[in-house]
């Protein structure tokens, strides 16, 4: 059975089809607010542990919450960004959501077999680099962010310094690996907090209408 052409229906299904404009992709939906949201709860949870607030015996549990939240939130988080045509947002969350699973991925099951085959001193300054590494990665980010809102760059200069730090704090281990750790979790609980006021700015100015948070976007000099 066919519908008649020109029916209303089909004007409606084509035009959703074909550019996903409308009620199932809206155009003014970012993905950037999920993206913050998941990345500042896994972070924050993560480091509340390492500035030892929480037991260190608990960091199993942060895992899942990043395979839960952190990782799968910021993909679709980036994944949305792409329909919006946002490079920056798209890049930022499908990246860090797969920062999130193979982390979550490295500790949960490869880290034992690394640890018995080169030793824990090994794996320490491999991980430290996979983390300095990452670290190189937010530091363009961060430059990138400079020219969108201030908030964004603010979250992506805590994060940089945040994984420098983690990431030397793995690799000279020791006394001073663990001081290392818990100023990461400062710069941890610090980056989280901006990001979920961006996050927050976001969906509230959005659902409001109104400027209620401000997000002090980028203003090029004359």
């Amino acid at each position: 059975m066919t519908t008649a052409v020109g029916h209303p229906d089909d004007v409606a299904v084509e035009h959703f089809t074909r550019d996903g404009a409308g009620r199932y992709f809206p155009e003014t939906a970012s993905g950037t607010a999920l993206t913050l949201a998941s990345f500042s709860l896994t972070v924050a949870l993560l480091s509340l542990i390492n500035v030892e607030w929480l037991k260190a015996d608990t960091t199993g549990i942060v895992i899942p919450v990043a395979y839960g939240y952190g990782s799968l939130a910021a993909l679709v988080g980036g994944v949305w960004e792409f329909r919006a045509n946002s490079l920056f947002g798209a890049t930022l969350g499908v990246s860090f959501g797969c920062f999130w699973a193979t982390t979550g991925l490295v500790l949960q099951f490869f880290a034992p077999q690394v640890i018995k085959a080169s030793g824990a001193d090994a794996f320490g300054q491999t991980f430290g680099t996979y983390l300095i590494l990452w670290g190189v990665f937010a530091a363009y980010m961060t430059i990138g962010a400079y020219f969108i809102v201030k908030p964004a760059f603010l979250t992506l200069t805590l994060v940089t310094a945040l994984l420098f730090v983690l990431g030397i704090s793995n690799i000279v281990g020791g006394d001073l690996g663990d001081s290392l750790r818990v100023v990461g979790g400062i710069l941890g609980i610090a980056a989280a907090l901006v990001s979920w006021y961006l996050s927050a700015a976001l969906v509230i100015n959005s659902t409001s209408g109104r400027a209620l948070l401000p997000i002090w976007p980028y203003s090029p000099r004359a």
